[in-house]
Order: C-alpha cells, then sequence, then structure tokens
C-alpha cells in the first residue's frame, strides 16, 4: 500500500513503487504533470483499468478537507474495513465539489515479471471483439491493455499525417468530427443526438476524466433523476456555501 500527498506527480509514485517491485494501477499519457490527489477526485481510467479497475477498487483511503475547514482522515491501508459508509467514495470522481483531496492511500499490486505484446491482424471489427472476449477468458487477470486500430484509419493517418494512433479497446470511444469549418448548427446537431444515442444503449457520456464543465448539463443522459436530486443534496449539506468547484460536475440549479 502506498500512501502519499495528493500534489505526488503520478510519473514519479510510478517510479518510486517500481523500484520496490510492486506497480501503480493508474497509468495516464499525461503522467508527468498530473497529479494523484487529481487523478482521484476525477476518477481517471487510464491504460491499466482493464487489469486493475478504476480508482474505486483500488483506493483505500482519503484524507479530505471539508468546506468548513475540517479535515476528514480516512486515510486507512486496511484492505478490510466494514465499518458503516465507505466515505471515501465520495470523494472519488467528485472533481473538488465535496471536498479537497489532500491525501491518497492507494492499493499497489506486485510488479509482474515479464510483460509480452502481442500484434494480431483480424479481418473485421466482429472478429476484433471475438479477439478481446477470447483473450479476457483465457488470460483473466494477466491481460492488462487491449487496443484496436482500424486499418483504414490508420493507413489514412499514416499517409497524411505520418503518424500512428492506437484506440483504446476498453469500452471507451473518442469521437472526432471533422469539417470544412467550425459550424455552431453542426456542433448544435451533433452533440444532442451522440448523448441521446449513448443513453438509448445505456452508455455514459462520461467514462474517464469526469465531467467537468462542459457536460455537467447533460448530465441527465446518464443518471436518473432521484440520483441527481441526491447528488445534489450531498453537495448542499457538505458545501452549503457553495465554495467548493460551484460550477462543476452539478447541473446548473435554477
Amino acid at each position: 500500500t502506498l500512501v502519499c500527498q495528493a500534489g505526488c506527480v503520478l510519473e514519479e509514485l510510478s517510479r518510486y513503487v517500481e523500484e520496490r517491485d510492486f506497480v501503480m494501477p493508474l497509468d495516464l499519457g499525461a503522467k508527468g504533470s498530473c497529479h494523484i490527489g487529481g487523478n482521484v477526485a476525477t476518477n481517471a481510467g487510464g491504460l491499466r483499468f482493464l487489469r486493475y479497475g478504476s480508482l474505486h477498487g483500488t483506493i483505500l483511503g482519503l484524507e479530505v478537507v471539508l468546506a468548513d475547514g475540517t479535515t476528514l482522515n480516512c486515510l486507512t491501508s486496511l484492505r478490510k474495513d466494514n465499518t458503516g459508509y465507505d466515505l471515501k467514495q465520495l470523494f472519488i470522481g467528485s472533481e473538488g465539489t465535496l471536498g479537497v483531496i489532500t491525501a491518497v492511500s492507494i492499493l499497489c499490486p506486485p510488479k509482474p515479471k515479464a510483460v509480452n505484446v502481442a500484434f494480431l491482424g483480424c479481418p473485421g471489427f466482429a472478429e476484433v471483439l471475438q479477439t478481446f472476449s477470447t483473450c479476457k477468458r483465457m488470460l483473466g487477470e494477466v491481460l492488462s491493455a487491449f487496443e484496436f486500430m482500424d486499418a483504414e484509419c490508420m493507413q489514412l493517418v499514416g499517409r497524411h499525417l505520418h503518424l500512428t494512433c492506437p484506440v483504446q479497446g476498453d469500452g471507451n470511444l473518442h469521437l472526432n468530427v471533422t469539417a470544412e469549418a467550425y459550424s455552431t448548427s453542426l456542433l448544435a446537431a451533433l452533440e444532442p443526438y451522440v448523448y441521446e444515442w449513448t443513453a438509448s444503449q445505456q452508455g455514459s457520456i462520461s467514462a474517464e476524466h469526469g465531467v467537468g464543465f462542459k457536460k455537467r448539463d447533460v448530465l441527465s443522459y446518464s443518471k436518473p433523476p432521484a440520483a441527481l436530486q441526491l447528488m445534489c443534496q450531498l453537495k448542499a449539506l457538505l458545501d452549503p456555501k457553495g465554495i467548493l468547484n460551484p460550477y462543476k460536475t452539478l447541473p446548473t440549479q435554477t
């Protein structure tokens, strides 16, 4: 178990635990600049999500400063603690709206003795999904990452930009739409459609790094009214003056 302050840079933590034959359960492209406190506050996903799961499962304890200045010390290192409400879960992914995370206790699994990478060619996307399912079934927890690269897209990118652009295969999709010029009408038509389709498939409008400013008013596509009401009530209880990130995560209050 690693206990550290929230301002520690993720890459430095990774280096620290790897020198001791452990591994951080979280890995991001921005690991050289992001802080572990911010990672926890946004419930960041990352490249190792497939193997180690979300931070809701790997964070053992937190120290949090509440809106009234009270320090909530739940910085336990216990893996088994069934004593009432698991309060730390309130702050993981809350984006600083309920309290300021100041320290983290995180479970770091043993470092694998070896890492092997396989590059496979599949005739179509259906076969990619079948390969993914087979790997999950036969490799289990040994499988740490799975990425899909579309042949046509890779050829176009390589031809025009001379770049490679892998796409993660963990159910998370980044949608990029090109147009001749920026169009507010195109954006206005595109965003509701994407959110509506995602909701119809029981998906989430945000899979990795929280809701932030831009998506707070479309949260209803992923959360029922009762859940939104309860979230607002929790916010009012823990931050009655609305001083903690007042413009993030929760829908605009009328």
